[in-house]
C-alpha cells in the first residue's frame, strides 16, 4: 500500500525534486573544483529550458562584460559565475584577468592550480591570466613558482619587482609563450643576462615598456638586439648596464620613434653626443633621468633653439653629474617650460643663478630636488619658492648656507606635502615656529618632514609643528640631542638593520601612529608645564625678583638637587614640582614671551634705556641688531629663566616668535 502522501505527489513533483538535487550538487562539484581543485573534469550541469530563456542571457556580450565590469567584490563575481554556463565563461576571464598573489595560503593555492593538467580543468586558467603581479610576495617567489605560469599565451604585463630569489632562467621561460607581452618589471631581480634581453627581442615583439635596473651583466650586443626588434618601446629604463653607450642611445632613439620616458642611471659611458640626438629627435619624451655621469654637461642642448623645443618634457633628473652647471639649468627651462619633476641633487655648480631660472616655470613645478647644492643660498631659494607657489616636494638636505628665512617662505607653500631639511644647520626654532603657524589649518597638507641633525632646534618647536599638522605621518629627528630621551624614543621606530651602534643610537624617526604617540606625548608634557606657570603666577612668585639671593638659592636647586638650598617656604612646593618635572621643563625652553618684552623696551627714549641695567641694554643690542635671532638660545635653560626672573620678566604659558609689530599670539586659536 502507498502511503497518502505518496500517492498525492505527481511525476512532475518528483521530477521537480530530483532536479533540484541535481542542481544543488552540480553547484557544490563546481564550487570545490574551482576553490579546491580535486583534478577531475566536470561535466557541467545543462540549464533548464525556463533558465535559458532568462532575458539577460539574450544580451550581447560585450554588454554583459560591461555590467560585470561594475561588480568590484571578487565573492559576487564568484556567484555570478557559479549561477550558469555563459556566465561561467565570462566571469571566468574577470577572475583571473589579474590574480591577487598577496599572501603565503594564496600563493600555496596558485602553484598548485597551475601545476594541473587544462585538461583536468574546468578551464584553461593560464589563457585568461593577463596580468602577473607577485610584487606582495617578493619574499616567497623562486624559479619553481615562475616557472608554473609558462605557457600562458596573453600575458600583457610582468611584475617582479624585488622578487631576488629567481634567476634570468626563469624569467626567460615564461617569456618564451608570451608573445603579447607589454611590459616587464625586473626591478629588483638581480644576476639579469643576456637570456632574458634575448628572449625579450625573440618572443615579446610588441614589447612597450622594459624596467631591468642593475643589468651589469647584459652585453652591448643583447641590448642592441633587444631593440632591433622591439620597436614600439615606449618606456624603458637600463641603469647601471655597462653596455649602454653612444650607439646603444642613438640606435634606441632612431628606433624607438615613440619612446616617452628613458632612464640612464648609472650608464657612465653615456656623452653629450647621445643627448644631442636624444633631444633633437625625440618629440613626445615625458621623462628623462641620468646620474652619476661626469660627461653629462651644457652642450647636451647644442645646437637647439632658444625656444620651447622639448614642451611636452615633464621630469628630468641629473642626480650627481657633477658638470651640470648654470647655462645647462638656463637653457633646460628655456627648453622645457612646462617641467613639473625636477632632481639636480649633488650638482654641485649650480647657483641661486638657476634657481632664479627655475623659477620662471612658476605653477609648473611640483617637486624639486636640490640636496647637497651646497652654493645655493635664502636669496635664490626664497626666490623661487615665491614663484612656484604649487610646489608639493622640496628637498634641500644638507644646503648648509639657508637658514629661516627659507622656512618662513616654505610656510607660505599651500599645498606643501613633504619638506627635506636635513644637515641644514643653520635652522633654528623660529623657522620651525614659522612653519608651524604661519597658513596652518585643519585642511594642512603637509605630511613629511626630514630635520634630521638640525642641531638647534628643540622641543617646543616641534611640539607646535605635530599640533598644527595633523596629517603628519613621517618626522625624522635623528641626531638632534633634545630628542634623544627614553621618553621620546621609545615612539619612533625601530633603526634599519645595517646600522652601526653609533647610528642606532642617533636614530630618531617617527612614522604612522608613532607621529600620533609623541604629539599626546608632548602635548601632556606641554599641559603639565602649563600647570607650574600658573602655580607661579598664583603665588605671586614674581614679586621675589628684588631678592636676588634667594633666586639664585632656587635656581641653583633646581639644577642640582642634591645640595638644596634655604628655600622661603611658599617656593617650597614649587621647587618640588620643578624638580620631578626637570626633565618635562625642557619642553619649555623657549615658551617664555622675553623677545616681546625687549621689543618694547627697546622702543624707549635713549635716555631711558641708558638707566637700564648692563644685562638688558646688551640684549636690546642683539635683538635690534638681528631680529630673527634668539637672544637667549646658547644659555642653559636654568640660566635664561634666572635672568629673566632677575630682570622682572613675569612666566607666561606660551611663546610664539612675533613676525610684525603689536601682532598678539593668541593660544587658545592655536589650541584649537
Amino acid at each position: 500500500m502507498q502511503s497518502n502522501s505518496e500517492r498525492d505527489s505527481s511525476p512532475s513533483d518528483s521530477n521537480s525534486t530530483i532536479e533540484l538535487q541535481r542542481s544543488e550538487n552540480e553547484y557544490d562539484h563546481l564550487t570545490n573544483t574551482i576553490m579546491e581543485d580535486l583534478g577531475q573534469k566536470l561535466n557541467h550541469y545543462k540549464e533548464s529550458q525556463d533558465t535559458s530563456s532568462s532575458h539577460i542571457l539574450h544580451l550581447p556580450t560585450e554588454v554583459l562584460l560591461l555590467i560585470l565590469s561594475f561588480v568590484t567584490s571578487k565573492t559576487d563575481l564568484l556567484s555570478f559565475m557559479l549561477t550558469c554556463r555563459k556566465f561561467g565563461d565570462l566571469v571566468s576571464g574577470l577572475l583571473w584577468f589579474r590574480p591577487g598573489i598577496s599572501n603565503a595560503y594564496v600563493y600555496k593555492e596558485m602553484i598548485r592550480i597551475m601545476r594541473i593538467p587544462p585538461e583536468k580543468t574546468f578551464w584553461d586558467y593560464k589563457k585568461f591570466i593577463r596580468r602577473l603581479n607577485l610584487s606582495l610576495v617578493s619574499n616567497l617567489v623562486e624559479d619553481e613558482f615562475l616557472y608554473a605560469f609558462s605557457g600562458c599565451p596573453n600575458l600583457e604585463r610582468i611584475t617582479l619587482v624585488n622578487c631576488s630569489k629567481v634567476t634570468a632562467d626563469s624569467v626567460a621561460t615564461i617569456l618564451k609563450d608570451a608573445s603579447n607581452l607589454q611590459s616587464i618589471d625586473l626591478t629588483g631581480v638581480v644576476n639579469i643576462t643576456d637570456g632574458v634581453y634575448y628572449s625579450l627581442a625573440r618572443h615579446c615583439k610588441k614589447l612597450q615598456g622594459l624596467y631591468a635596473p642593475g643589468s651589469m651583466a647584459v652585453s652591448k650586443n643583447a641590448v642592441y638586439t633587444l631593440i632591433s626588434n622591439c620597436p614600439m618601446l615606449k618606456r624603458i629604463k637600463l641603469s647601471e648596464c655597462v653596455g649602454v653607450d653612444d650607439e646603444i642611445v642613438v640606435k634606441l632613439v632612431r628606433e624607438c620613434k615613440n619612446l616617452v620616458e628613458l632612464d640612464l642611471h648609472g650608464c657612465i659611458r653615456v656623452t653629450d653626443y647621445a643627448l644631442v640626438v636624444l633631444f633633437e629627435e625625440l618629440e613626445y619624451l615625458r621623462e628623462f633621468k641620468i646620474s652619476m655621469n661626469d660627461h653629462i654637461t651644457e652642450r647636451c642642448f647644442l645646437g637647439l633653439p632658444n625656444e620651447p623645443y622639448l614642451d611636452k618634457l615633464r621630469i628630468i633628473d641629473f642626480t650627481s653629474c657633477s658638470n651640470v652647471n648654470d647655462k645647462l639649468v638656463i637653457k633646460l627651462v628655456q627648453l622645457a617650460p612646462k617641467l613639473r619633476h625636477i632632481v639636480l641633487s649633488k650638482c654641485t655648480k649650480i647657483t641661486d643663478s638657476s634657481l632664479r631660472a627655475l623659477a620662471t616655470l612658476g605653477k609648473c613645478l611640483h617637486y624639486l630636488h636640490l640636496g647637497h647644492c651646497i652654493n645655493i643660498t635664502d636669496f635664490g631659494v626664497c626666490h623661487l619658492l615665491r614663484n612656484c607657489h604649487r610646489l608639493q616636494y622640496v628637498d634641500l638636505a644638507c644646503c648648509q648656507e639657508l637658514t629661516n628665512d627659507t622656512l618662513f617662505e616654505l610656510s607660505q607653500l599651500p599645498r606643501l606635502r613633504r619638506i627635506g631639511l636635513v644637515k641644514c644647520h643653520n635652522i633654528t626654532d623660529h623657522g620651525i615656529l614659522y612653519l608651524a603657524n604661519n597658513r596652518r589649518s585643519p585642511d594642512d597638507t603637509l605630511e613629511r618632514v626630514h630635520l634630521s641633525y638640525c642641531t638647534q632646534i628643540s622641543i617646543f618647536p616641534i611640539y607646535k609643528l605635530l599640533m598644527a599638522c595633523r596629517r603628519l605621518t613621517h618626522l625624522s629627528l635623528t641626531g638632534i640631542r633634545d630628542f634623544l630621551r627614553s621618553d621620546i624614543t621609545r615612539f619612533c621606530r625601530d633603526p634599519p638593520n645595517d646600522f652601526t651602534q653609533s647610528q642606532r643610537d642617533m636614530f630618531c624617526v617617527f612614522s604612522g601612529d608613532g607621529v600620533r604617540k609623541l604629539r599626546d606625548h608632548l602635548s601632556s608634557l606641554y599641559h603639565q608645564q602649563q600647570q607650574i606657570n600658573r602655580y607661579v603666577n598664583s603665588q605671586n612668585i614674581g614679586n621675589l625678583r628684588d631678592d636676588g639671593e634667594t633666586l639664585n638659592e632656587i635656581f641653583q636647586y633646581i639644577a642640582n638637587p642634591a645640595t638644596p638650598g634655604q628655600l622661603p617656604p611658599r617656593v617650597q612646593e614649587l621647587v618640588e614640582a620643578r624638580r620631578r618635572n626637570r626633565n618635562q621643563e625642557r619642553i619649555m625652553t623657549n615658551t617664555v614671551n622675553f623677545p616681546e618684552q625687549i621689543r618694547r623696551l627697546s622702543l624707549l627714549p635713549p635716555e631711558q634705556q641708558q638707566a637700564l641695567p648692563q644685562p638688558i641694554r646688551q640684549l636690546i643690542a642683539q635683538a635690534t641688531a638681528s631680529p630673527l635671532s634668539f637672544p637667549l638660545q646658547d644659555q642653559e635653560p636654568q640660566q635664561q629663566q634666572q635672568q629673566e626672573r632677575g630682570l622682572g620678566i613675569p612666566p607666561v604659558d606660551n611663546f610664539s616668535p612675533v613676525v610684525d609689530e603689536g601682532q598678539e599670539y593668541d593660544e587658545d586659536q592655536e589650541m584649537e
